[in-house]
Order: C-alpha cells, then sequence, then structure tokens
C-alpha cells in the first residue's frame, strides 16, 4: 500500500513562477503536486510561467531517495524497510547490539513546491497508463534540494 500526499490546486500560489523552459529543454520546474515512492506527479510551467494544469508529468526520484532502490534489500550488512515514502527503518544484520533506526529524508517534499527536473534517456521506474500499458518515466529530480535519509532524532 503506498501513502502519498496531494497538493490542492492552488494550495500554495507560487510567487514569481519560474520559465518552464522549450520543449527543446532538458532541464525545467514544475510545480509538485503527488508524492509517490518513487516518483511525482506534477504541473510543468508555461514559457510565460503560468501552470499547464491539464498536463500531468511524472518525475523520478533521485535514486538514492526511491523506495525501490533500497527497500527489503541488505546493503553492506544493513537492512532497509519503507515505513512511507519518505521514512525508512534500517537495521544492522547480524549485530548483538540493538542498531535499529528510523532514518527520514531531509528535507521533506510538499505538495506545492516547486522542483526541477531533468529530461533523461532511461530511469527505471514505471507507471501504468489510462490504456492499461507500462510507460517509462523521462524526468528525473535534481535534487537541487540536496534531500537525503537523515536518523530522526
Amino acid at each position: 500500500m503506498s501513502i502519498f500526499r496531494t497538493a490542492q490546486p492552488f494550495a500554495r500560489p507560487a510567487k514569481n513562477p519560474p520559465s518552464g523552459g522549450t520543449a527543446a529543454s532538458t532541464t525545467q520546474t514544475f510545480f509538485l503536486t503527488v508524492i509517490r515512492d518513487d516518483m511525482f506527479f506534477s504541473w510543468p510551467f508555461a514559457s510565460d510561467g503560468a501552470l499547464v494544469m491539464d498536463k500531468v508529468v511524472r518525475i523520478a526520484k533521485p535514486n538514492i531517495l526511491r523506495r525501490a532502490t533500497y527497500d527489503g534489500k541488505t546493503i553492506n550488512g544493513i537492512r532497509y524497510t519503507h515505513l512511507t515514502t519518505t521514512q525508512r527503518r534500517a537495521h544492522r544484520v547480524g549485530s548483538s547490539s540493538v542498531t535499529d533506526e528510523i532514518q527520514v529524508i531531509v528535507p521533506d517534499w510538499e505538495p506545492g513546491e516547486i522542483i526541477t527536473a531533468n529530461r533523461v534517456q532511461f530511469t527505471d521506474v514505471f507507471f501504468t497508463n489510462t490504456s492499461g500499458v507500462q510507460e517509462q518515466v523521462l524526468w528525473q529530480d535534481v535534487n537541487d534540494g540536496a534531500r537525503a535519509f537523515a536518523r530522526r532524532a
């Protein structure tokens, strides 16, 4: 079961929204609307700075922050279990002492936030379109907010 958050249109209007670039751009800014495990749903900005709300663009999270990268896997003796879209448990396998910690993504993404993404040739993130066909997500967040997992206090 996926937990996600959704922005309401105009819930937090952008002040002086940045330009969305042109069709030939490889980097664009987007208005974040929904946060999922491995991707976001967002609206692009038109060249005049207006939101294009009739076009939903799917953007892959940075690989290191995706659920699919770590969930249920043991890497370097640490087993990861995701609890939500932005929270996971890390447990050192085979240790005699208690070595569990809850990790959260900081800073957290917020619906209504403006993010920057690059158009890429490949990601390992897919979605099912309205016709039931699997499509690849071809935009990836550049992580200009320097997000990372950190131990929850």
